[in-house]
């Protein structure tokens, strides 16, 4: 279904969302994403390396569960769904002389996703996407404005009709980077980048608060039992660390760098 899942499952982290699992409203299909970040820190064993790594982390899934209202469109709760291509980049486009668009590869990852999936990619100025901060941002904000306006014009060739409504896919597009919602729904499909996304963000669009007060108050309400789960993180990625020094010395591997 989603690139994301699929590397979560290849490092032996469980996504909790059953195979033959179909989603009929967008809300549902996006607190099982935020479920996927969960299982993320509880599973990998080298998640947080810190109590306040641990706590930072937890407290973010908090506020990223609590803020899914204010960076989702409550009007497409319940459809339009779309076809859509969730792995597509650069190397996955094949364009001749003329920059047309020949050939498309990587298929595999297509599946149907609520209309206000449907973004511009992150790549559009060749950085990471949480790399688009500071100067950069403005770059690639005027490439997305520009990414925007072609689409619009394409669109007009192919309108979005459901249950008797019109639905522009343009309009979504072009109010979900100043509103938040683009980089909501990334964080949602990106394991690695989810934290640093919502501090870059998200985390603006609230009234500052002191980090430490801000994670004390709300890391607890991750998990039951929160001080018991960073001490059992602390062991494991003790543990974890361990483990991969003694791969490196036992031979199986080149020399270790400490």
């Amino acid at each position: 279904m989603l690139c994301h899942l699929h590397q979560l499952e290849n490092w032996a982290i469980p996504s909790g969302i059953a195979r033959n699992m179909t989603y009929t409203s967008s809300d549902s299909f996006y607190l099982d994403l935020l479920a996927s970040h969960d299982n993320r820190l509880q599973y990998q064993r080298n998640a947080a390396y810190s109590e306040e790594d641990a706590r930072t982390q937890a407290k973010d899934l908090v506020l990223m569960r609590a803020s899914l209202h204010k960076f989702t469109d409550r009007y497409l709760h319940n459809g339009p769904f779309i076809m859509q291509l969730t792995d597509m980049h650069a190397s996955n486009i094949f364009i001749d002389k003329d920059w047309n668009i020949k050939h498309i590869i990587d298929l595999e990852w297509a599946c149907s996703l609520p209309l206000g999936d449907l973004l511009p990619p992150f790549w559009l100025t060749g950085m990471g996407v949480d790399q688009i901060k500071g100067p950069e941002y403005e770059r690639f904000r005027a490439s997305y404005e520009k990414f925007t306006e072609i689409f619009e014009q394409e669109e007009t060739g192919i309108p979005l009709h459901h249950n008797g409504n019109l639905y522009s896919r343009a309009m979504a597009m072009r109010t979900a980077l100043e509103d938040g919602r683009y980089w909501y729904l990334n964080a949602l499909q990106t394991p690695k980048g989810l934290f640093n996304l919502f501090r870059t963000h998200l985390e603006p669009f609230y009234d500052k608060v002191p980090k430490e007060s801000l994670c004390a108050a709300e890391s607890p309400f991750w998990t039951p039992g929160m001080t018991s789960f960073v001490n059992l993180k602390l062991k494991e990625f003790t543990q974890y660390r361990q483990e991969v020094r003694d791969i490196f010395n036992s031979g199986k591997s080149g020399r270790p760098y400490y």
